[in-house]
């Protein structure tokens, strides 16, 4: 008869029919331990669009069992919870503005401890790296054409999650106060269950990194060194690999692009040591700018309006079932009363009675 598996990864519940049981026994398998739906998404996270900002510092597989807190305002919670999803905002709006340049010292620094070292010239990057354009430009080169290399480039932007691996911090909390008092929430989610939404984009021209922050200089400087000797290797074989002057701009051209893609990502993910206690955790999408979503998509294009100003974003639907895993009130809120509303809330938006409501265990009195 069939049989009823929890699926470890999504938590539902999935039937191992009769017939895929004999079929298992005969092949000497175990029972399988995660639902169609999971395996097919791990094989979407492996893929060349959703990558680990910077495996040479590891944590990839690691991550994905990781739980991370959104920290947010009332009016913030509201809105996640009643659309069953989380925004995105354009890396040029964000909080702190000088974030975005936060990267030139540490190339700077790293460029000159090994330029003597490399077999190529790596200048011209500073000066696109120096203008701070928030646009990006993605180069995809096509079948040749008349014996011509031929190429199409297509403008992206940056959009930004931001989250925390601290699951009760007063420097979070204190971002929340209102007429002295702690007005936040924030919401535990899996870092899976996130990669695992981002798997349903069938977009190619959709990228998304994820990571921890990096806000000591030294480290940053010593994983822009291993980019410079990477692409320093590539380039070099590449050129040694060109028939023609021709082949030979135009392969400088590409690897230098490709490099300049990965620092621009880099940017998004090196912060100033002094906002260190934060404990951030970002997800990012690199997207087309002339995307345009339709109803229904996983991804939705829009603004709202942020302290007078007009702000793009997007918008990632979750799934109610199993996104959320916690959901914690600030110190000073009124608990047993907060709890209540939550609960309700919750359960008449569809989202089960499997989140946990959780307290604050900082001790504030005022």
């Amino acid at each position: 008869m069939d049989k009823r598996i929890t699926c470890k990864d999504c938590g539902i519940d999935f039937v191992f029919t009769e017939g895929e049981q004999a079929f298992y026994k005969e092949r000497g398998f175990t029972e399988p331990l995660i639902c169609n739906e999971c395996r097919k998404v791990k094989g979407l996270i492996r893929s060349e669009y959703i990558k680990y900002f910077n495996p040479s510092i590891g944590g990839s597989n690691s991550d994905r069992k990781k739980r991370i807190y959104h920290y947010t305002s009332p009016p913030g919670l509201y809105a996640i919870l009643s659309n069953a999803s989380i925004r995105f905002t354009d890396c040029q709006f964000l909080n702190d503005k000088s974030e975005y340049k936060h990267i030139e010292k540490s190339l700077k620094i790293a460029y000159s401890k090994i330029k003597a070292n490399l077999v190529n010239d790596f200048e011209p990057i500073f000066n696109i790296i120096a203008k701070n354009e928030f646009e990006t430009e993605s180069m995809k080169f096509l079948s040749p054409n008349d014996s011509q290399l031929t190429f199409e480039i297509t403008k992206k932007r940056y959009y930004v999650f931001c989250a925390s691996d601290a699951p009760d911090s007063l420097g979070m909390w204190n971002y929340y106060v209102k007429n002295d008092r702690y007005q936040g929430y924030n919401l535990g989610f899996s870092v899976y269950q996130i990669l695992r939404n981002f798997a349903k984009i069938k977009n190619p021209e959709i990228e998304i990194f994820y990571g921890t922050i990096i806000y000591d200089e030294s480290t940053q400087i010593s994983v822009l060194e291993e980019l410079f000797f990477e692409y320093d290797q590539i380039l070099e074989v590449k050129l040694r690999q060109s028939s023609s002057y021709e082949e030979h701009q135009v392969v400088h051209d590409e690897i230098l692009g490709e490099m300049l893609e990965q620092i621009e990502g880099y940017r998004l993910f090196f912060k100033n040591d002094s906002f260190s206690d934060e404990r951030e955790y970002r997800f990012v999408i690199r997207m087309p700018v002339e995307y345009v979503s339709k109803k229904d998509d996983y991804l939705m294009m829009g603004y709202d309006i942020r302290n007078g100003i007009i702000v793009p974003h997007c918008d990632l639907s979750f799934s109610r079932a199993n996104a959320i895993s916690t959901l914690r009130l600030s110190p000073m809120l009124e608990y047993e009363l907060a709890k209540q509303g939550l609960l309700r809330f919750l359960h008449f938006n569809g989202y089960g009675d499997k989140i946990m409501i959780e307290k604050s265990e900082i001790p504030i009195r005022y």
